[in-house]
């Protein structure tokens, strides 16, 4: 492999593993906003099944 091929992989493959590291990082504060605010929308009887709902599509993103 050429140094300039493998440059263009690097330059490729950057962004997507830079958005990926700060999708990871975003995940946790989105999580967390998402469960405070069921928290406060919903009765406390009803949050666990509510947090059930939501879990899927936070995981897929």
């Amino acid at each position: 492999m050429s140094p300039g091929a493998l440059q263009g992989v690097f330059v490729v493959a950057l962004p997507g593993l830079f958005w990926r590291v700060r999708h990871l990082l975003a995940m946790p504060r989105f999580l967390f906003s998402r469960i405070s605010l069921l928290r406060h929308l919903t009765p406390t009887h009803f949050f666990p099944r509510a947090h059930l709902k939501w879990a899927p599509g936070v995981t897929v993103g």
